[in-house]
């Protein structure tokens, strides 16, 4: 993909990969799908960030008791929505999947 495009053209990029609401799910480490596979990742691409919203993590806590444990290395942002637009505004390109 993406990644592998750059690496092998000696480019530099930079990927955040960003969650909130449900998709926070993909980085907390008792839901995570795919653990071992995002650790993977971030050893093999130090220019891939996942990243996920504090918001999200204090609605879990306030509207259904649950503590977010995430995986390591998961950046934590004030906000998935307003950390889009920053990017954005900082010329980034934004792909929603």
């Amino acid at each position: 993909g993406v990644l592998n495009f750059y690496k092998t053209t000696g480019q530099q990029a930079k990927i955040e990969l960003i969650t909130n609401g449900g998709g926070i799910d993909l980085l907390r480490a008792d839901t995570s799908p795919y653990p071992d596979r995002i650790m993977a990742l971030q050893r093999k691409y130090p220019n891939l960030t996942f990243v996920t919203c504090q918001n999200t993590i204090d609605r879990l806590k306030s509207e259904q008791g649950i503590t977010a444990h995430l995986l390591p290395g998961t950046v934590v942002i004030d906000s998935g929505v307003a950390q889009i637009m920053r990017r954005q505004r900082e010329g980034w390109a934004y792909i929603q999947v």
